[in-house]
């Protein structure tokens, strides 16, 4: 009887911290799991990708209990990627080997790039979180409404961007890879300052986006009108970062501290991104550290910006041709277009 008794009660106490567990996920707005996460594929790099490849312990059990949340990690890695080749198209690295939820040599190592990759995937979750929050059914309510100056005519709120939510999910999970223990390393410490980097800068490019307000009744004064927070397109977010990795501090850790050593502030804030390695060339070709080389590269000399002296490393480069297919328009009478189909001819230069 006794026998029984003790495991009877070792029962009772899993089914109670279990029981805990699930209540604590149901408070921070988290559900069971549904078919969203367990049943309908979601695809990333062309292969399908559930809650199972996620590696850490902490982002499976957060996938599998939100509603929603396989497939906005899933866009948020896709925005993230295709904003960071966006905007350092034109440089030496040029986001090759961009990945967070998959392995990747290139976050092997705590560079300036490992830093923009980080703070990049963790604006881009706050992002998807909170379009999906407000249009695609993610379990959330509308977000809060500040203040909005609205030069003595009555302002109705309506259900604006919850910030706050998509903030919050983005901690959880990006974050919660880095608290897998008591003690937190060098390395999460350092992750975890670039995640919270991308966080801030999400909320700060959207706290500068003007509301959206409509006129409400017939009055041409406008006395009275419904406005509405909305979401900055995130090309916006990562032109930011962009300009916080070219400033990447680097670092050094002590006292589970992190000490700046070659940076532009003495100190280190909640916008600054931190690395501890310096950056390879990106020159030469190097897998083992997620470099793929300059050369094939397109550059064009004329711009400055897309200059073939810098991303090419000096090496030279060369001009071809191509014919590229599209519409040539030329306009008719005062106010028509006219298009056409045709082959246009255009130079292009590439990296030796």
């Amino acid at each position: 009887m006794k026998i029984f008794s003790r495991h009877y009660c070792n029962y009772v106490s899993v089914l109670i911290l279990f029981y805990c567990i699930i209540l604590s996920l149901n408070k921070t707005g988290f559900g069971l799991a549904n078919s969203s996460n367990t049943a309908t594929p979601v695809y990333l790099n062309n292969q399908t990708f559930t809650c199972h490849n996620l590696t850490n312990a902490n982002q499976r059990i957060m996938c599998f209990t939100t509603p929603g949340l396989l497939k906005a990690i899933v866009d948020a890695e896709q925005l993230a990627r295709k904003e960071c080749s966006n905007q350092l198209e034109y440089e030496r690295w040029n986001c090759s080997g961009f990945a967070v939820i998959t392995p990747s040599n290139v976050t092997k190592y705590a560079t300036a790039e490992t830093a923009a990759i980080h703070s990049l995937m963790s604006a881009a979750l706050a992002h998807v979180v909170t379009r999906d929050c407000r249009f695609n059914g993610m379990q959330c309510e509308c977000g809060k409404n500040t203040t909005i100056s609205s030069a003595g005519n009555q302002v109705m709120y309506g259900c604006s961007s919850n910030w706050e939510f998509g903030m919050e999910m983005s901690a959880k999970f990006m974050d919660g890879k880095e608290k897998h223990g008591v003690v937190i390393g060098d390395r999460q410490l350092i992750n975890l300052q670039n995640n919270q980097v991308g966080r801030t800068v999400f909320l700060d490019v959207n706290h500068k986006k003007e509301p959206t307000c409509k006129c409400v009744g017939v009055s041409a004064s406008c006395s009275a009108k419904t406005c509405q927070r909305g979401l900055e397109a995130f090309s916006v977010v990562a032109a930011s970062i962009k300009d916080k990795y070219k400033k990447s501090c680097k670092v050094s850790v002590k006292a589970s501290a992190l000490q700046p050593h070659q940076c532009n502030s003495s100190s280190i804030s909640n916008t600054t991104l931190v690395h501890t390695l310096s950056s390879p060339d990106y020159c030469h070709k190097d897998i083992s550290k997620g470099s793929f080389g300059v050369q094939g590269r397109l550059c064009d000399p004329a711009v400055a910006s897309k200059s073939c002296e810098t991303i090419c490393c000096g090496r030279g480069h060369i001009e071809f041709t191509k014919d590229v297919e599209g519409k040539c328009c030329k306009q008719v009478g005062c106010c028509g277009v006219q298009c056409n189909d045709c082959k246009r001819t255009l130079t292009f230069y590439a990296c030796r």
